[in-house]
């Protein structure tokens, strides 16, 4: 929704340039970076729990934590 308020507020600002508008966030390979690490934390998190619930696939809804 942030990349929808940014088009309308750059449409209601005819000349002014594009600069001013775009989100200062963290960009390419530092973006794909954090994004994998956050992947990979993820899954160990999930690896664990998986572990502690006696590594099955499928469980009965009342054990699921």
């Amino acid at each position: 929704m942030k990349i929808s308020w940014e088009v309308r507020d750059f449409a209601g600002r005819p000349n002014q340039s594009a600069e001013g508008f775009i989100a200062s966030e963290k960009l390419g390979s530092e973006t794909a970076a954090a994004s994998k690490a956050a992947a990979e934390q993820g899954m160990r998190e999930m690896s664990e729990k998986y572990k502690d619930m006696g590594e099955r696939l499928y469980l009965p809804v009342d054990e699921v934590k």
